[in-house]
């Protein structure tokens, strides 16, 4: 190939990052996948767990806010029904 001088690296703290999720997959998922796929639903104690590593919303900027609404009726629909939707938030 060829050298650009250009470094796609990602930098320490994510792949300190990668290592921790990869040893978390292992320990915690791989083991219970078999059973996760044959229910076809995901355990509440593993977001619970990805929770504590701080996994929630890590791809989410601090300027970049989720709004949710509920309402009872929307849209013609009877029912109850609910929305999320992001938008931008000004950062000071």
């Amino acid at each position: 190939m060829f050298d650009t001088g250009m470094s796609f690296a990602l930098g320490d703290e994510i792949e300190a990052l990668r290592e921790t999720v990869h040893r978390f997959a292992q320990a915690k998922i791989a083991p219970r996948a078999g059973e996760i796929d044959a229910t076809n639903e995901f355990p509440r104690d593993l977001w619970e767990a990805f929770g504590a590593l701080g996994l929630h919303g890590i791809t989410v900027e601090t300027w970049w806010r989720p709004t949710c609404t509920s309402a009872g009726s929307s849209g013609g629909r009877s029912g109850s029904s609910s929305s999320c939707r992001a938008r931008w938030r000004t950062c000071t």
